[in-house]
Order: structure tokens, then sequence, then C-alpha cells
């Protein structure tokens, strides 16, 4: 059921229904896209982050150890997710 107070667009015998934010490529689309979508990557980041903080911060594992996980997770979700 699409509320009256939405817009829609009739397409044969489909109606379509406006929306507020989808997500294309990897991208927010938003009617606010750049704050929006620099909020979600900054969360996707942060539970990256979280998920692996304690490899990350062991003092058994080598330095170029963590470097390699925190470019191929952490920072590969930030600019890329």
């Amino acid at each position: 059921m699409i509320p009256t107070n939405t817009k829609r667009l009739k397409a044969g015998n489909n109606t379509i229904e406006k929306i507020s934010e989808f997500k294309y490529i990897g991208i927010l689309i938003t009617s606010n896209n750049l704050n929006t979508e620099i909020h979600h990557r900054l969360h996707l980041t942060n539970r990256c982050y979280l998920e692996l903080r304690k490899q990350l911060s062991s003092h058994y594992t080598r330095i170029n150890i963590k470097l390699k996980r925190y470019k191929t997770s952490v920072r590969d979700v930030m600019i890329y997710e």
C-alpha cells in the first residue's frame, strides 16, 4: 500500500513509489547524499575495525601483518564499500 502523500509513477500496470534511499554500486544514494554516505562508510569502517580489534592490538602479531590486515580490511571498507 502506497501512502497518499508520496509521489507515484505509473508505467503500464506497474506503480513505482518514490523512495528516500537506495544502494547502487556500493554507494548509498539519498536526497542528502554526501552526509549520509559519509556516515554510512564510517559506520561500516567502525564495525570492521571492532571485529579486528584484538588482532590489531595483539603484542604477538608483527607490525607488518597488522598493517596488511588494516589495509586489506578496514581501509578498503572505508574507501570502497
